[in-house]
């Protein structure tokens, strides 16, 4: 099998990786952070409020998260069954 094969084989696997944990993990994680904070109060460092943590864990999940495990399942399949001649 050719390694552009694999490796499109490995970022799909990634994909879906990414979709599973979009689905699974992140409501989770978004119902644990409504009690971190309260909506009227800013956190000292970063001046966050329940809401933009909120936001950003969904923009790490829905987009930054895919592309990272894509290219770590790509690298990953080429690493492990692309010098097989």
């Amino acid at each position: 099998m050719s390694e552009l094969a694999l490796g499109t084989f490995g970022a799909i696997a990634g994909l879906v990786l990414a979709f599973l944990a979009n689905l699974v993990l992140l409501p989770g994680l978004q119902r644990r952070t409504d009690g971190w904070v309260p909506d009227a109060v800013r956190t000292p460092i970063t001046g966050w409020n329940n809401r933009n943590v909120k936001l950003y864990n969904t923009f790490a999940y829905r987009f930054v998260l895919p592309i990272l495990l894509a290219a770590f399942g790509a690298i990953a399949a080429v690493q492990m069954f692309g010098g097989v001649e």
